[in-house]
């Protein structure tokens, strides 16, 4: 019985010869294919021992090859190439380029310091991570405000003009609405009214 293939390899496989065919350079064509077949494959078959590829895992395997194959092509720009390429130009790259394309590309100058395909020496820098810090309570109310005003809500979603929240402190109560410009007022608000002024039968205010 043969073993099961992903389908998210089977269909980086099928994609692969499309980009391949539109790399010009014989040189180019060359290492994109080795750091396909020695990288880019490998890395999605142990991810599938270990788990189930997901669809954003097989996109940025793609997203390796082609900006891997655009870097090629920049250094070709500058009359380098993949060997010859100093710290220079891998600095020059990084600051032209956003996050996520720094990435994608750490990936083949990883591979090409182990594989001696450029210049072991390069420093290859490290991904950036963003914590945003905690949101104020002034943010918290304004985002609040947006939310309940429409301006973040999916269009023909509908909100009563004034919403009544629990606050997070002492039982205290926000009050929220909406004034004729449209401008949304956030602040505290007093306590909501007992049908029936708390007396009375339980459910008489229903009946």
């Amino acid at each position: 019985m043969l073993p099961a293939v992903d389908k998210y390899i089977c269909s980086f496989q099928r994609w692969l010869p499309g980009p391949l065919a539109y790399i010009a350079g014989p040189e180019h064509l060359k290492t994109i294919k080795l750091f396909a077949t020695w990288h880019a494959r490998p890395r999605l078959r142990e991810r599938a021992d270990r788990r189930h590829i997901t669809p954003s895992i097989r996109r940025f395997a793609a997203e390796q090859i082609k900006y891997a194959t655009t870097f090629l092509r920049w250094l070709s720009a500058r009359h380098a190439t993949l060997s010859s390429c100093g710290q220079l130009d891998i600095d020059a790259w990084f600051a032209e380029n956003a996050e996520h394309v720094r990435t994608c590309l750490r990936a083949l100058l990883n591979w090409a310091r182990r594989s001696r395909r450029c210049r072991r020496s390069l420093s290859v820098p490290t991904m950036k991570i963003f914590k945003r810090p905690a949101l104020s309570e002034g943010e918290r109310l304004a985002a609040l405000g947006r939310l309940l005003s429409g301006t973040d809500t999916p269009t023909g979603s509908s909100l009563h003009p004034t919403v009544k929240i629990k606050g997070a402190a002492g039982g205290d109560r926000l009050e929220q609405g909406l004034e004729p410009g449209g401008r949304v007022l956030v602040g505290p608000g007093p306590p909501p009214a007992v049908q029936g002024g708390g007396r009375g039968k339980p459910g008489a205010d229903c009946a």
